[in-house]
């Protein structure tokens, strides 16, 4: 479900659907009513808005018939990058399409997610660089690696080479995160995504991928500016909605 424009479709159990009404296993016509006469629900993933998958008239036609599916998980378009792309800069426009397009044929929405090490707006994996970085901020970055490997190291180079970016308008590196600052925007994203769906999404995953294939902690900018106490204070902002 992770990568771009890909679609899965998968049974979500044992979870026990809390809606609608016990069918006939044997007057199915589809996965979803097969499902249904169970106490579950048959789910898919879908890569709505952005990827063609809305303009092709068979995919929508399997997507909308509720016999099929009766419950859909947004394949990327709920996403940090998506949904902030600008540090408490909100753009809900992608997700809400997904949301009444669900809605329409009544489905149940599986919301996904609320933190992932991936898709985060210019996000470095390294310690200290910015969750939101600008793009001179990166060229910054490039241009003073760049005159470390070239050996520009007398104090005269060094001042006018500074005075060259000043005047360019090329700014400092970001100011690295501490556990206030970044525990302060994660939460932030959380209160105000959940927020805005309300009762719309059923379930939220709200940690994805905290581990390595290994088992180990994935070390990316969450886990190497507050270790994994970044779950605990995700999950707590999560609860509070």
């Amino acid at each position: 479900m992770e990568n771009q424009g890909t679609t899965c479709i998968c049974i979500l159990s044992p979870i026990t659907k809390e809606t609608g009404t016990t069918g006939s296993l044997a007057s199915a016509t589809g996965m979803a009513d097969a499902a249904e006469a169970i106490g579950r629900y048959f789910g898919t993933a879908a890569d709505i808005p952005g990827t063609g998958e809305a303009s092709d008239p068979y995919y929508m036609a399997v997507f909308n018939n509720s016999h099929n599916f009766d419950q859909v998980t947004p394949a990327n378009i709920m996403k940090y990058v998506y949904l902030e792309p600008q540090q408490n800069v909100f753009d809900f426009s992608g997700a809400d399409e997904f949301v009444a397009l669900a809605e329409a044929t009544d489905k149940i929405i599986r919301c996904h997610n609320l933190n992932w090490y991936q898709q985060l707006p210019r996000v470095s994996q390294t310690r200290g660089t910015a969750l939101y970085a600008s793009p001179q901020r990166h060229k910054d970055s490039i241009l003073v690696h760049l005159s470390s490997c070239l050996a520009i190291a007398t104090g005269l180079l060094k001042h006018l080479l500074t005075l060259r970016l000043i005047a360019l308008g090329i700014t400092n590196p970001a100011t690295p995160w501490t556990y206030e600052t970044l525990m302060a925007v994660l939460v932030n994203h959380i209160d105000k995504v959940m927020y805005h769906f309300g009762d719309s999404c059923y379930h939220w995953d709200v940690v994805n991928e905290a581990f390595n294939d290994d088992g180990t902690w994935r070390d990316d900018v969450w886990y190497q500016t507050s270790g994994p106490s970044y779950i605990l204070v995700a999950f707590r902002a999560a609860k509070r909605r």
